[in-house]
């Protein structure tokens, strides 16, 4: 970026363009006037505003945007990772708790957000791990990104990128990926390290998977009561 304009290249997502910039998605694509999360390679997006000093809390505002009572009305442009984000909950909990398949969510749907008892959580990762793949390779489909195909065959994204040689987290339909190296021992980034400097884009899913570690954890160790982090701040990852 320069001058806080941006320029979309292939392979980007409203996603990634904000984590690359520090932003969240929702000021991107207020700034930008995004519907439906469509950016297209060579247009030039916003990605400052000026003045930052209210970045922090904008994670927070949208928290309770559209839900009531546990539960949530879909909007446009709204994904299943955002939903799970907005609520604090993790995206298999949305999926199980309203029988999502292929995180597919249209505006106006009502989804079950809260459930009132969380025991179970961390048992549901491996169910949706095998959902496309077979003996460690994986087929992308459609509508498919570097993070979801990641979180559904339960690797880091870093894994992913360095097994299948990805640029600019650019993948396509039809494409075969290599989802598991056979041993799991190489994922060795959290063994020498139980500390990580937060710096400019981290948030505490990246760091997560950094770590291999859920962000619920991430957040019990380190006391955080919101998903608001910090740069320079020094986080226990085991």
């Amino acid at each position: 970026s320069s001058g806080g304009s941006y320029t979309v290249k292939a392979g980007d997502s409203v996603w990634l363009i904000a984590d690359q910039n520090g932003i969240t998605m929702n000021q991107l694509r207020d700034w930008n006037n995004i519907q439906n999360d469509f950016v297209y390679p060579g247009q030039e997006l916003t990605v400052s505003n000026g003045s930052s000093s209210n970045n922090s809390n904008s994670n927070s505002s949208s928290n309770s945007n559209n839900s009531s009572g546990g539960s949530y009305t879909v909007k446009a442009g709204d994904s299943v990772w955002l939903i799970a984000d907005q609520n604090g909950i993790t995206m298999n909990q949305l999926r199980d708790w309203n029988n999502i398949q292929n995180d597919f969510v249209y505006p106006g749907q009502k989804l079950t957000v809260s459930k009132g008892s969380s025991s179970n959580n961390s048992n549901n990762n491996s169910s949706s791990s095998s959902h496309n793949s077979s003996g460690g390779s994986y087929t992308v489909k459609a509508g498919d990104s570097v993070w979801l195909i990641a979180d559904k065959n339960g690797i880091t994204m870093d894994q992913l990128r360095d097994w299948n040689n990805i640029q600019n987290n650019f993948v396509y339909p039809g494409q075969k990926l290599t989802v598991s190296n056979g041993s799991s021992s190489s994922n060795n980034s959290s063994s020498s390290n139980t500390q990580h400097k937060v710096k400019s884009g981290d948030s505490l899913w990246m760091i997560s998977q950094e770590y291999d570690i859920s962000v619920s954890r991430l957040k019990s160790i380190n006391n955080l009561n919101s998903d608001t982090i910090f740069i320079g701040q020094n986080l226990k990852v085991s």
